[in-house]
């Protein structure tokens, strides 16, 4: 069973989430995986508790 997790900002929408989880979706297929026990889990974060190089990515925007 593949469980594929994903950590992006958050302010993505409904549309493009299901947008993202068909893509990834089709790309197991396309390998020849069974989707049928493939779990997708999408983690949002907001950009104040996400850094890059030790700064909040919030304050570099």
């Amino acid at each position: 069973m593949p469980v594929v997790t994903i950590q992006t900002w958050s302010g993505k929408s409904v549309e493009q989430k299901e947008k993202l989880m068909k893509g990834i979706k089709s790309a197991f297929e396309d390998i020849g995986v069974d989707p049928s026990g493939l779990t997708i889990i999408i983690h949002d974060v907001p950009r104040y508790n996400w850094a890059k190089a030790g700064e909040q990515v919030s304050k570099k925007e």
